[in-house]
Protein backbone atom coordinates (compact mmCIF):
# COMPACT_ATOMS: atom_id res chain seq x y z
CA UNK A 1 0.00 0.00 0.00
CA UNK A 2 1.19 3.62 -0.67
CA UNK A 3 0.29 6.41 1.76
CA UNK A 4 1.06 9.53 0.15
CA UNK A 5 0.54 13.00 2.07
CA UNK A 6 -0.13 16.51 0.54
CA UNK A 7 -1.01 14.83 -2.76
CA UNK A 8 -1.86 17.37 -5.69
CA UNK A 9 -4.61 16.73 -8.18
CA UNK A 10 -6.36 18.36 -10.54
CA UNK A 11 -4.78 21.40 -13.11
CA UNK A 12 -0.88 22.08 -11.91
CA UNK A 13 -1.72 19.89 -8.85
CA UNK A 14 -3.87 22.38 -7.70
CA UNK A 15 -6.24 20.31 -5.49
CA UNK A 16 -3.95 19.19 -2.62
CA UNK A 17 -5.68 16.71 -0.76
CA UNK A 18 -4.65 15.54 3.01
CA UNK A 19 -3.69 11.64 2.76
CA UNK A 20 -3.61 9.60 -0.44
CA UNK A 21 -4.07 5.99 -0.49
CA UNK A 22 -3.65 4.87 -4.01
CA UNK A 23 -4.48 1.37 -3.91
CA UNK A 24 -8.10 2.50 -2.65
CA UNK A 25 -8.23 5.52 -4.90
CA UNK A 26 -9.19 7.18 -1.04
CA UNK A 27 -8.35 10.48 -0.42
CA UNK A 28 -8.80 11.81 3.32
CA UNK A 29 -9.42 15.11 4.60
CA UNK A 30 -8.53 15.70 8.10
CA UNK A 31 -10.87 19.05 8.54
CA UNK A 32 -10.33 21.82 11.03
CA UNK A 33 -12.66 24.55 11.79
CA UNK A 34 -12.19 26.94 8.85
CA UNK A 35 -13.93 24.16 6.70
CA UNK A 36 -17.18 24.45 8.18
CA UNK A 37 -19.70 27.70 8.52
CA UNK A 38 -21.32 28.84 11.97
CA UNK A 39 -24.20 26.21 11.57
CA UNK A 40 -21.54 23.17 11.69
CA UNK A 41 -22.33 22.45 7.98
CA UNK A 42 -19.14 21.96 5.55
CA UNK A 43 -18.75 25.57 3.94
CA UNK A 44 -19.12 25.95 0.38
CA UNK A 45 -15.42 26.26 -0.55
CA UNK A 46 -15.41 22.76 0.81
CA UNK A 47 -18.03 21.23 -0.42
CA UNK A 48 -16.86 22.61 -4.12
CA UNK A 49 -13.62 21.23 -4.06
CA UNK A 50 -14.95 17.77 -2.77
CA UNK A 51 -16.90 17.38 -5.51
CA UNK A 52 -14.17 18.32 -7.90
CA UNK A 53 -11.87 15.57 -6.67
CA UNK A 54 -15.11 13.13 -6.74
CA UNK A 55 -14.93 14.45 -10.42
CA UNK A 56 -11.64 12.74 -11.19
CA UNK A 57 -13.18 9.23 -9.67
CA UNK A 58 -11.56 9.80 -5.79
CA UNK A 59 -13.44 8.34 -2.93
CA UNK A 60 -13.58 11.39 -0.59
CA UNK A 61 -13.63 10.74 3.42
CA UNK A 62 -13.42 13.57 5.66
CA UNK A 63 -12.30 13.51 9.36
CA UNK A 64 -14.01 16.02 11.41
CA UNK A 65 -11.94 18.34 13.95
CA UNK A 66 -14.86 17.27 16.77
CA UNK A 67 -15.81 14.18 15.84
CA UNK A 68 -14.26 12.48 17.88
CA UNK A 69 -15.27 14.50 21.27
CA UNK A 70 -18.75 14.25 20.07
CA UNK A 71 -19.25 10.92 19.71
CA UNK A 72 -20.78 8.57 22.17
CA UNK A 73 -18.67 5.59 23.75
CA UNK A 74 -19.85 3.15 21.54
CA UNK A 75 -18.84 5.29 18.11
CA UNK A 76 -15.04 6.04 19.85
CA UNK A 77 -14.45 2.27 20.14
CA UNK A 78 -15.42 1.37 16.56
CA UNK A 79 -13.71 4.77 15.47
CA UNK A 80 -10.66 3.68 17.09
CA UNK A 81 -11.08 0.06 15.20
CA UNK A 82 -11.76 1.51 11.51
CA UNK A 83 -8.64 3.53 11.95
CA UNK A 84 -6.45 0.69 12.74
CA UNK A 85 -7.29 -1.00 9.91
CA UNK A 86 -7.42 1.82 7.90
CA UNK A 87 -3.60 1.91 8.93
CA UNK A 88 -3.23 -1.52 8.27
CA UNK A 89 -4.23 -1.77 5.14
CA UNK A 90 -2.20 1.79 4.24
CA UNK A 91 1.00 -0.33 5.21
CA UNK A 92 1.61 0.91 8.73
CA UNK A 93 3.82 -0.70 10.51
CA UNK A 94 1.54 -0.34 13.83
CA UNK A 95 -0.61 2.36 16.23
CA UNK A 96 -0.42 3.48 19.57
CA UNK A 97 -2.76 4.45 22.57
CA UNK A 98 -2.56 6.47 25.26
CA UNK A 99 -3.85 6.99 28.76
CA UNK A 100 -5.50 9.25 30.47
CA UNK A 101 -8.83 9.20 32.59
CA UNK A 102 -12.05 10.73 33.68
CA UNK A 103 -12.89 11.81 30.22
CA UNK A 104 -10.09 13.73 29.14
CA UNK A 105 -10.67 14.89 26.16
CA UNK A 106 -9.24 12.53 23.07
CA UNK A 107 -7.97 9.31 25.21
CA UNK A 108 -9.87 6.27 26.90
CA UNK A 109 -8.85 5.10 30.04
CA UNK A 110 -7.59 1.69 29.97
CA UNK A 111 -4.99 1.54 26.60
CA UNK A 112 -4.13 -2.41 27.26
CA UNK A 113 -8.08 -2.93 27.14
CA UNK A 114 -8.00 -0.93 23.64
CA UNK A 115 -5.07 -2.37 22.53
CA UNK A 116 -6.72 -5.83 22.48
CA UNK A 117 -9.67 -4.64 20.87
CA UNK A 118 -7.74 -3.04 18.01
CA UNK A 119 -5.54 -6.58 17.58
CA UNK A 120 -8.37 -8.73 17.65
CA UNK A 121 -9.61 -6.10 14.32
CA UNK A 122 -6.39 -6.46 12.60
CA UNK A 123 -4.12 -9.12 11.88
CA UNK A 124 -0.48 -8.22 11.02
CA UNK A 125 0.43 -4.87 12.31
CA UNK A 126 1.87 -4.12 15.99
CA UNK A 127 -0.38 -1.91 18.70
CA UNK A 128 0.94 -0.33 21.36
CA UNK A 129 -0.21 1.14 24.82
CA UNK A 130 1.97 3.71 24.70
CA UNK A 131 2.12 5.41 26.83
CA UNK A 132 0.85 3.36 29.38
CA UNK A 133 1.08 5.04 32.93
CA UNK A 134 3.09 2.67 35.11
CA UNK A 135 2.36 4.06 38.57
CA UNK A 136 -1.34 3.41 38.35
CA UNK A 137 -1.72 0.28 38.78
CA UNK A 138 0.32 -2.54 40.97
CA UNK A 139 3.40 -3.38 38.88
CA UNK A 140 2.34 -6.99 39.08
CA UNK A 141 -0.74 -6.82 37.83
CA UNK A 142 0.71 -4.56 35.06
CA UNK A 143 2.92 -6.98 34.13
CA UNK A 144 0.46 -9.82 34.08
CA UNK A 145 -2.20 -8.45 31.74
CA UNK A 146 1.00 -6.93 29.19
CA UNK A 147 2.37 -10.71 29.26
CA UNK A 148 -1.18 -12.32 28.71
CA UNK A 149 -2.18 -10.34 26.08
CA UNK A 150 1.62 -10.24 24.25
CA UNK A 151 0.63 -14.70 24.43
CA UNK A 152 -2.57 -13.86 22.77
CA UNK A 153 -1.18 -11.68 19.94
CA UNK A 154 3.01 -13.11 19.53
CA UNK A 155 5.03 -10.13 18.38
CA UNK A 156 2.41 -8.23 17.92
CA UNK A 157 2.40 -6.16 21.19
CA UNK A 158 4.86 -3.37 22.29
CA UNK A 159 4.19 -1.29 25.82
CA UNK A 160 5.79 2.86 26.24
CA UNK A 161 5.58 3.53 29.89
CA UNK A 162 5.32 7.16 31.62
CA UNK A 163 4.95 8.43 34.99
CA UNK A 164 2.33 10.44 34.10
CA UNK A 165 1.34 14.33 34.93
CA UNK A 166 -2.36 14.68 35.66
CA UNK A 167 -3.54 14.89 39.24
CA UNK A 168 -6.79 13.55 38.21
CA UNK A 169 -5.78 10.19 36.95
CA UNK A 170 -3.80 9.08 40.06
CA UNK A 171 -6.94 10.65 42.41
CA UNK A 172 -8.88 7.36 40.39
CA UNK A 173 -6.26 5.36 40.85
CA UNK A 174 -6.09 6.15 45.04
CA UNK A 175 -1.86 6.84 44.24
CA UNK A 176 -0.58 9.77 45.94
CA UNK A 177 0.36 12.31 43.01
CA UNK A 178 3.37 13.45 45.24
CA UNK A 179 4.71 9.52 45.02
CA UNK A 180 4.24 8.87 41.40
CA UNK A 181 7.77 9.65 40.48
CA UNK A 182 9.49 7.52 42.81
CA UNK A 183 7.05 4.53 42.41
CA UNK A 184 7.71 4.89 38.49
CA UNK A 185 11.15 4.59 39.07
CA UNK A 186 11.40 1.74 41.40
CA UNK A 187 8.61 -0.17 39.41
CA UNK A 188 10.08 0.33 35.87
CA UNK A 189 13.11 -1.76 36.39
CA UNK A 190 10.90 -4.72 37.74
CA UNK A 191 8.44 -4.83 35.74
CA UNK A 192 11.17 -4.40 32.36
CA UNK A 193 12.70 -7.59 33.41
CA UNK A 194 9.79 -9.20 33.84
CA UNK A 195 8.72 -8.65 31.09
CA UNK A 196 11.71 -9.94 29.81
CA UNK A 197 11.17 -13.39 31.53
CA UNK A 198 13.71 -12.29 34.24
CA UNK A 199 10.81 -12.42 37.41
CA UNK A 200 11.49 -13.37 40.61
CA UNK A 201 8.80 -14.64 43.04
CA UNK A 202 5.31 -15.80 42.49
CA UNK A 203 5.21 -14.63 38.96
CA UNK A 204 8.18 -16.58 37.25
CA UNK A 205 5.52 -19.49 37.47
CA UNK A 206 3.19 -17.73 35.41
CA UNK A 207 3.44 -18.98 31.83
CA UNK A 208 2.91 -16.07 30.12
CA UNK A 209 5.83 -14.49 32.03
CA UNK A 210 7.49 -17.55 31.07
CA UNK A 211 6.52 -16.97 26.94
CA UNK A 212 8.35 -13.59 27.73
CA UNK A 213 12.06 -15.02 28.13
CA UNK A 214 11.42 -16.24 24.60
CA UNK A 215 9.31 -13.49 23.22
CA UNK A 216 10.81 -10.66 25.26
CA UNK A 217 7.72 -7.41 24.79
CA UNK A 218 9.07 -4.68 23.08
CA UNK A 219 9.53 -1.54 25.02
CA UNK A 220 10.04 2.08 25.47
CA UNK A 221 10.03 4.85 27.86
CA UNK A 222 9.15 8.31 28.32
CA UNK A 223 12.33 10.41 28.38
CA UNK A 224 12.98 14.23 29.44
CA UNK A 225 15.54 15.10 31.05
CA UNK A 226 19.18 13.50 30.88
CA UNK A 227 18.97 11.36 33.91
CA UNK A 228 15.75 9.31 31.69
CA UNK A 229 17.42 9.14 28.97
CA UNK A 230 20.30 7.42 30.77
CA UNK A 231 18.04 5.36 32.84
CA UNK A 232 16.42 4.08 29.64
CA UNK A 233 20.04 3.30 27.89
CA UNK A 234 20.94 1.14 31.55
CA UNK A 235 17.57 -0.70 31.15
CA UNK A 236 18.32 -1.46 27.23
CA UNK A 237 14.99 0.35 26.49
CA UNK A 238 13.87 2.81 23.38
CA UNK A 239 13.09 6.62 24.41
CA UNK A 240 10.00 8.42 24.22
CA UNK A 241 9.89 12.28 23.80
CA UNK A 242 7.24 15.01 23.71
CA UNK A 243 5.53 16.38 20.94
CA UNK A 244 5.63 19.58 22.81
CA UNK A 245 9.49 19.24 22.96
CA UNK A 246 11.97 21.43 20.61
CA UNK A 247 13.35 19.85 18.39
CA UNK A 248 16.98 21.01 20.00
CA UNK A 249 16.24 19.49 23.55
CA UNK A 250 15.04 16.30 21.45
CA UNK A 251 18.50 16.00 19.45
CA UNK A 252 20.30 16.96 22.98
CA UNK A 253 18.56 14.35 24.18
CA UNK A 254 19.14 11.83 21.63
CA UNK A 255 22.85 11.86 22.15
CA UNK A 256 23.06 11.83 25.78
CA UNK A 257 20.56 8.89 25.08
CA UNK A 258 23.13 7.12 22.20
CA UNK A 259 26.16 8.60 24.33
CA UNK A 260 25.14 6.16 27.28
CA UNK A 261 25.03 3.40 25.26
CA UNK A 262 21.27 3.38 24.23
CA UNK A 263 20.59 1.61 20.71
CA UNK A 264 16.82 1.29 20.78
CA UNK A 265 14.62 3.38 18.82
CA UNK A 266 14.10 7.12 19.72
CA UNK A 267 10.02 7.55 19.06
CA UNK A 268 8.62 11.64 18.68
CA UNK A 269 4.83 11.50 19.34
Amino acid sequence: YNLESEKGFGFADCLRVDCFISSHNLVIEIDGPDHYDTGGRLNYASRQRQALLEKLGLKVERIKYDDWNNASAIEQVNQLRSEAILAEDAGYDGVMISEHHAGFPGYLPNPIQVASFLLASTSKIWVSPCPLLLPMKPKALLAEEIAWLSSAYPQRLAVGFAAGALPVDFELAEVPFDQINNRFKSDLPWVVNTLRGLSKGPLENDLAIQQCKKQPVSMVVAAQSPEACRRAAKLNLGILFDSLQSPEVSMKLSSIYRDAGGDGPIILI
